[in-house]
């Protein structure tokens, strides 16, 4: 969904004078107030004289290669909810998806197998994950990961702390794409095989010109993967 909603501004800009409705999700409706006339959870009762499917919108404005995509940065209203904390880098993490997703087992890092990528203190770390394999109480104070699930309700407060984040490290789910609309430099953890969206071989996307793709090389070896990402990081900051 918010991959896909960079092409409202191309629907109003392509059709002057049309008033666009969108319906979404209800946890996305503040993020994408001001994409659309009408940003909506369930169907209103007035009519429409068109209709078309959010992921639809690229070939229906004729968009044919991802050389004419849209920029991502769709959200220049969301600004820090508190003040940014000082003296090491801000690094968000989320290591799964929702359980709901047939992909979700093989797209979801084990949540103990992050723990050699925490023991990095040379940052500060950010849990960006919900719902489902979440850190006990001890594991937060172990690796002193502070939990945005406990402020957040909806997308919208997910995007005022991810905007104050130096790096966002994601598996694929829906908090990527909010990070890489937020232009935020973002690390994408990706099992193999990967989904279709992120190519085969490609450390970068079109899609999002800030994010990093790391892969995994053996289907299920995530422990290699986060061997190299703990390296990255540690070069980096």
């Amino acid at each position: 969904m918010i991959q896909h909603c960079r092409f409202l501004t191309q629907l109003k800009a392509g059709y002057p004078g049309s008033h666009v409705t969108l319906l979404i999700k209800k946890s996305l409706v503040d993020l994408m107030r001001g994409l659309a006339d009408v940003v909506v959870s369930h169907l209103p009762g007035e009519a429409f004289d068109y209709q078309c499917p959010l992921m639809s919108l690229p070939y229906a404005l004729g968009v044919r290669s991802v050389r004419e995509l849209p920029s991502p940065l769709i959200f220049p209203h969301i600004k820090p909810y508190k003040p940014r904390v000082g003296g090491k880098p801000c690094v968000g993490l989320c290591w799964g998806g929702s359980p709901l997703n047939s992909n979700n087992t093989k797209r979801s890092i084990p949540r103990d197998k992050l723990f050699p990528l925490l023991e990095s203190n040379n940052v500060y770390w950010f849990s960006y994950q919900r719902d489902t394999d979440l850190l006990t109480p001890g594991e937060k104070r172990r690796f002193h990961i502070y939990d945005t699930s406990e402020d957040t309700r909806a997308f919208e407060d997910t995007a005022h702390y991810l905007i104050q984040m130096d790096l966002c490290i994601t598996v694929c789910t829906a908090v990527a794409h909010l990070a890489g609309s937020l232009g935020i430099p973002t690390w994408l953890l990706l099992s193999k095989p990967g989904h279709y969206l992120w190519g085969q071989h490609q450390e970068t996307t079109p899609w999002y010109p800030s994010m990093t793709i790391m892969r995994q090389e053996t289907p299920g070896d995530w422990e290699t993967l986060i061997s190299k990402v703990k390296t990255k990081l540690q070069n980096m900051f």
